[in-house]
């Protein structure tokens, strides 16, 4: 995967990200900062310092090789009182996902059985897994 289709040429090998690049955060984070990378590599070390995997997730996910983890095989990892809280609680995966997944991350929740938009459109940020935000909020 080219990095020159991602990112916004600024001329002498440039690329910008931030409020009128590609780049998006979480909604309350501070807007109007950029960063200006001087290389293609350059760029692409930053984003992976940003959102590490992002390149490796969706450059596998562009040849159609990405594996990822489904619920079941996340939730059999966990210890059994987190095991026994999902399933008394019912719909606590999908209240968590809703409330922490969707308003505080970008990615798209593949082991939640999310797709991403638009394959070819952009880079795809990928949740490959439930993260340590996830099992702390199920466990709080």
């Amino acid at each position: 995967m080219k990095q020159a289709k991602w990112g916004r040429y600024l001329g002498k090998g440039g690329r910008r990200f931030g409020k009128s690049g590609i780049l998006r955060s979480e909604g309350n984070l501070v807007s109007g900062w950029q960063y200006d990378a001087n290389s293609a590599s350059e760029f692409r070390e930053a984003m992976e310092v940003i959102y590490p995997g992002l390149w490796g997730n969706a450059e596998a996910w562009s040849d159609e090789r990405l594996k990822f983890q489904t619920w079941d095989e996340a939730l059999a990892k966990q210890t059994e009182r987190v095991r026994q809280k999902i399933t008394k609680a019912g719909d606590l995966p999908q209240r968590v996902i809703e409330e922490n997944c969707k308003k505080r991350c970008l990615k798209t929740v593949l082991w939640a059985g999310e797709k991403p938009v638009d394959r070819d459109a952009k880079i795809p940020m990928l949740c490959t897994g439930p993260c340590g935000m996830f099992w702390s909020c199920v466990e709080s």
